[in-house]
């Protein structure tokens, strides 16, 4: 059998991907310091031995959605960086407001 959550974890580890705690700093979030900080601390604590070891995976994959979401703070936070590094990333953006570089008039 395959176990996809398995390789996503692994794969993180691989890439040398900081811990979950990392990126709730990195997005201007809370950073649990216990288990108690958070939602799923406890099944989290039967895992990982402290809160720094916490896959950025597993972290952002038992937080609570955010209202009308989906996703959880950390994700949706890494999911809007990403479009905005693409959108702003793009010299040729359909939005751009330079004419140099847009492909429309």
């Amino acid at each position: 059998s395959f176990d996809l959550v398995a390789q996503i974890i692994q794969r993180g580890r691989d890439h040398g991907l900081p811990a979950y705690k990392w990126f709730r700093k990195e997005c201007g979030l809370t950073v649990p310091q216990n288990f108690s900080m958070m939602t799923a601390g406890t099944i989290l604590s039967t895992v990982y031995g402290h809160v720094d070891d916490i896959d950025i995976f597993v972290g952002g994959i038992v937080e609570d959605p955010l209202p009308g979401s989906l996703l959880g703070p950390t994700f949706s936070c890494l999911v809007g960086r990403q479009f905005r590094d693409t959108k702003y990333g793009d010299s040729h953006w359909y939005e751009t407001s330079d004419p140099k570089k847009g492909f429309t008039p």
